[in-house]
């Protein structure tokens, strides 16, 4: 009986969905407001990052502070292209850091979440790029870690 009634749900829900959809007549999806939306996320992501950065109490774990030469290179990288971030030198030595700038940025990301200042799509795609970001840092560090030499 439950199948019955879980198959009959499904056909008659999925057979009407598209239907529905088409009579409510939604928009199409505004792409320049997805471009403004992004650049704005794009900068406060930035902006989260190099406040970060620009901490005079942000420490090492160890509780040393970090090379000035250092947080110049990341804060650099931080308003550079995006896709350049991988070639970061020594990784191993700022990689706690990268983490802690990924963090900062998710961070800013949800508190525009809940502000509602972005749609959806727009918050998604940033999320899925500070991810990206971040997995493609660390697979970076692993291959230079498991490089012979």
């Amino acid at each position: 009986m439950a199948f019955l009634v879980a198959t009959g749900s499904l056909l008659v829900q999925g057979g009407t969905l598209a239907w529905v959809i088409r009579r409510l007549n939604f928009p199409p999806p505004d792409r320049e407001e997805f471009h403004r939306e992004h650049d704005a996320r794009v900068k406060d992501a930035e902006v989260a990052a190099l406040a970060l950065l620009g901490d005079p109490e942000l420490r090492q774990p160890d509780g040393t502070p970090y090379e000035p030469e250092m947080l110049d290179r990341l804060r650099e990288r931080v308003v550079s292209s995006p896709a350049e971030d991988t070639k970061v030198t020594g990784f191993r030595a700022i990689g706690e850091l990268l983490d802690r700038v990924f963090d900062a940025q998710r961070k800013a990301v949800m508190s525009a979440r809940a502000d509602g200042v972005y749609s959806a799509e727009a918050l998604a795609d940033a999320l899925r790029r500070i991810d990206s970001l971040q997995l493609a840092m660390q697979i970076a560090a692993w291959s230079r870690e498991s490089e012979p030499g």
